[in-house]
């Protein structure tokens, strides 16, 4: 046989060899042997598990979220509520396994700069740190603990895309930023050529929207000196280390993943002022940063999970996420006990068609103004709360959508008069003003049977 045909042959065969070999690698590795799933809790993959005596990582890849069958909403894991009414760590355990929750979803939400401990910050906040559980050591010490009990579980924190506070820190650094430098990383119209609008009556916008006004008191009188917060622009390179650092702190402290929210408002509002053109540049540069973000989280985490909004309103926007939340239930659909099908429909296949593989996950929103979790807590009675959350996890069962229980924590706006526990803003299943837990256990339950 000609030499030359040998030889082809021979690097053929080994291009098969290596080909298979190289294949292999990338298949989720299988570790020891096991009885339950908690003999698997050292497994180095997020939701490790028992399969016939062997211990297996989830199938799919990174961000494999199809063995979720549980999520829940527990906001945060510590806060000032549980601390007043005496909620433990261990009574948050209870919680997590009688509803049998495989996926918390916001266990933490850093809205405002967290400190370390509160022993970092000055002398008369010191108090309200502990009360209200907000610094880091708390979410760690917390992990660890329901980790220790429940170690399968899949923790996700929360960050926001749309707030730079007018003085922060930067989390792993420990870099202090103050004003004016934070007002030099919000979005100015006017970098981008945008002359309908200034760099100031936009902010003020979004301040209005989310309460960073501060002491101001109009947009005529708008001064950024008194705002408390902005809304950033996410192309600048400051702005998204520090958006960065926000994440990977929850990632250090002992999350699987985290969520960010809004994460597509620079991209849209760009597009807006652009005249609906995706082919701007500020639009384009705006896309780019945000694939920034997602590429850095995988390469960086890569057994870890990252999630945001589908995003509906931009079709050619769609980053690698594990996990996207569909926009939650209308006013109308939440007081009328009646689920519109085609706007979920279509709902449904806008994220499909975005996100074939990423588990499509929806909850009771939450914000400043009457948002969805208003209208439920507030003008339902505890028996149809109960009766919605009935008939919103039937209709999304069977769209194979997960619907995240209002367990814990969502805040239900400054106009809410039913206050859990008599006191706080903030929903509570087992509060004696909602009563819905049991409910939602009951779901639960029969959801992981299945």
């Amino acid at each position: 046989m000609n030499k030359k045909i040998l030889i082809t042959i021979g690097i053929l065969a080994f291009c098969i060899i290596l080909t298979v070999g190289l294949m292999k690698l990338w298949e989720k590795p299988e570790f020891g042997t096991c009885k339950t799933d908690e003999d698997c809790r050292n497994v180095r993959c997020v939701g490790a598990y028992c399969d016939n005596g062997i211990c297996k990582c989830p199938p799919g890849g990174t961000g494999d979220l199809s063995r979720v069958k549980v999520a829940s909403v527990y906001q945060k894991l510590m806060n000032k509520m549980q601390i007043d009414i005496g909620r433990t760590t261990d009574d948050t355990i209870n919680i997590l396994k009688e509803t049998k929750t495989d996926f918390i979803f916001r266990a933490w939400w850093r809205w405002s700069p967290c400190p370390e401990t509160c022993d970092q910050l000055p002398q008369h906040l010191r108090g309200k740190c502990e009360s209200n559980g907000y610094s880091y050591a708390h979410l760690q010490n917390a992990i660890s603990e329901i980790k220790a009990e429940i170690p399968n579980i899949i923790i996700t924190g929360a960050v926001p895309a749309q707030k730079i506070d007018k003085n922060l820190w930067n989390p792993v650094t420990g870099e202090v930023i103050r004003y004016p430098k934070t007002w030099d990383m919000a979005f100015d119209p006017s970098e981008w050529g945008f002359t309908t609008i200034s760099k100031t009556e936009l902010q003020c916008k979004f301040a209005e929207r989310y309460g960073y006004m501060g002491e101001n008191t109009d947009c005529n009188t708008y001064d950024p000196a008194k705002a408390t917060a902005y809304f950033p622009d996410i192309t600048n390179p400051e702005y998204r280390e520090l958006l960065k650092a926000f994440i990977e702190k929850q990632i250090q402290t002992g999350c699987d993943g985290i969520w960010i929210d809004l994460l597509y408002t620079n991209i849209r509002t760009a597009y807006i002022l652009a005249g609906e053109d995706e082919k701007h540049p500020a639009v384009i540069e705006s896309v780019v940063a945000v694939e920034n973000i997602v590429n850095w989280f995988h390469i960086k985490y890569p057994d870890k999970y990252i999630g945001s909004w589908a995003g509906k309103e931009l079709p050619f926007v769609a980053p690698k996420l594990d996990f996207v939340t569909l926009a939650s239930f209308n006013r109308e659909e939440i007081l009328n006990m009646q689920i519109d099908e085609d706007l979920w429909d279509m709902k449904i296949s806008r994220a499909q068609s975005k996100f074939p593989n990423a588990p499509m996950i929806t909850f009771i929103d939450s914000g400043e103004s009457k948002a969805p979790m208003y209208y439920f807590s507030q003008e339902l009675s505890s028996e149809q709360q109960s009766q919605f959350l009935r008939i919103a996890d039937d209709f999304l069962q069977k769209k194979g959508v997960i619907f995240a229980y209002p367990v814990h924590g969502l805040y239900m706006s400054r106009g809410a008069d039913t206050l859990a526990y008599s006191e706080h803003a903030f929903y509570d299943s087992l509060a004696p003003e909602f009563q819905t837990y049991e409910t939602i256990k009951e779901l639960a339950q029969s959801k992981s049977k299945e």
